[in-house]
């Protein structure tokens, strides 16, 4: 006769405290398998603010503040005391994970070997039956529809995001060296552009033995390191991308070059979020460099008709007439959010999930195809498990051409505003300010949104007067261009 194994998974409502937390953050920290439940558990303060949308009496209880204390409870590993008894709210998610990590050590110690792939439940022989109790009927529904190890994380967490943190950063855009004064200039709201000088191009740097752009990117990661923390610095996997020169390498870690034109270091930091999430590393730098080294790239724009005729970038605005190049340089350091919570890191910001798409056929390479987009922004918003209008602020390509402002602004219109939406979505472009620096134009905007993230403000769109009539902007739209520092 076989063997048969009944899992019972109970309430535990009156024996989960203090002591059971600090267990349960001991157990979590401490093997690989767990890191879906702390990511589980970090997205909550995230996925109440969501559900408060649909369900608004949610937004009169302290769910968040008790959520968010959970939160740090996560990295220091104690639970305030003011917190005891656990409120529901806290206490069913931590029921639900404490049961699942058990139910994981048990089949730790049925199978040595076993892997995210194993058959469930082990051994395979046996007929297992699984009951629950109040909270534990969820961890029983788990356990019963998981077929694998990875199934039983995926529905142990079924309202997870599996999100990239980003843990150090830097940058250098015109007229500004650090993080500081780039926010400075942000909230300026005037360009920094300037004549290119005489002796800018000077034929001395034409023969350096040293790509300029690889003595610059090399010395931007070495701003970068300091805000990182030591635990981090040890790990061995990194992913290093530098545009349009030699690689930068670094002993014993992965270190990729790519050139996507002016979307270069986004698709970077694209593929390194894919590359953590895979587990294919651990932790990546991602950016990009930007330098004019000769005059012969701008002399190819200007006889293009790409650049503006009369200065700056002027992003949606109806003077707008092309871009200015900028130079700059920027750099991220990334890791999946539950490995930062474990090691106590600084998060700057958090990045939900990111995609990349290719324009349709109709359109040329270099000009954005509004249908395109289309797809593009509904697949990311898809994929960080939201909806178009939970998107607040929009920080846009913006090139300020006649061309591609028109069909951004309707690829933004098309999912993220509209007339249903609750509030007007704020859009900005960061190149009013700094100029289009092309290659690394991608990190400049997202240093700028974790900038505003950190700085809880959104400052006023620089180079803009009045709106475009490209896209025939309407006031349904709900679409709002700042001209104002908001908070």
């Amino acid at each position: 006769m076989a063997a048969s194994q009944i899992f019972v998974f109970g309430p535990q409502a009156l024996s989960f405290n203090a002591t059971s937390f600090e267990s349960l953050h001991g157990k979590l920290h401490s093997d690989p398998f767990h890191s879906w439940a702390l990511d589980a558990l970090s997205a909550l303060p995230e996925t109440l603010a969501l559900v408060s949308k649909e369900a608004p009496k949610l937004q009169q209880t302290n769910g968040l503040k008790a959520l968010e204390a959970l939160r740090k409870a996560l990295q220091t590993g104690v639970v305030q005391p003011d917190l005891i008894p656990l409120p529901n709210i806290l206490l069913s998610p931590l029921v639900v994970v404490s049961q699942l990590v058990d139910y994981v050590a048990f089949l730790e110690a049925s199978e040595p070997n076993l892997t995210e792939t194993s058959k469930l439940p082990i051994p395979s022989n046996t007929d297992a039956k699984t009951l629950g109790l109040c909270t534990g009927l969820l961890s029983a529904f788990a356990v019963a529809s998981a077929g694998s190890v990875a199934d039983l994380q995926k529905y142990g967490a079924a309202s997870v995001r599996y999100r990239i943190a980003v843990i150090g950063m830097s940058c250098q855009v015109p007229n500004a060296e650090d993080l500081e004064s780039f926010w400075d200039i942000l909230l300026s709201g005037e360009s920094q552009h300037s004549e290119v000088l005489p002796e800018r191009f000077s034929m001395n740097s034409v023969f350096r033995d040293v790509d300029p752009k690889r003595k610059w990117y090399g010395n931007w990661i070495l701003t970068t390191m300091p805000s990182i923390p030591n635990s981090s610095r040890r790990a061995p996997e990194r992913w290093v991308q530098q545009i349009l020169s030699t690689v930068l390498h670094c002993s014993s870690r992965i270190s990729l070059t790519l050139d996507t034109a002016c979307s270069s270091s986004t698709v970077a930091i694209h593929l390194a979020c894919r590359a953590i999430l895979s587990g294919e590393i651990t932790s990546a730098l991602a950016g990009g460099v930007n330098l004019m080294t000769s005059p012969e790239w701008y002399l190819n724009l200007a006889g293009a008709s790409f650049l503006s005729p009369t200065g700056q970038c002027k992003s949606f605005d109806s003077r707008g007439d092309g871009y200015c190049c900028g130079e700059g340089a920027g750099l991220v350091f990334l890791k999946k959010l539950s490995a930062a919570i474990a090691d106590g890191d600084q998060i700057f910001g958090v990045i939900a999930g990111t995609s990349v798409l290719q324009n349709e056929n109709p359109t040329p390479i270099t000009v954005p195809n509004a249908p395109s987009l289309d797809r593009l922004f509904r697949g990311v918003v898809k994929r960080a498990r939201m909806k178009p209008h939970d998107i607040t602020v929009v920080e846009a390509h913006g090139t300020g051409t006649s061309v591609g402002d028109p069909a951004e602004y309707d690829g933004i219109r098309r999912v993220l505003g509209g007339p249903t939406r609750p509030d007007r979505l704020a859009l900005t472009a960061v190149k009013g300010s700094i100029g289009h620096l092309e290659v690394a134009s991608g990190i400049a905007s997202l240093v700028k949104v974790l900038l505003m993230i950190h700085k809880a403000a959104i400052p006023a769109q620089a180079s803009f007067q009045s709106i475009s009539p490209g896209p025939n902007a309407k006031p349904e739209d709900n679409i709002n261009i700042t001209t104002t520092v908001k908070p």
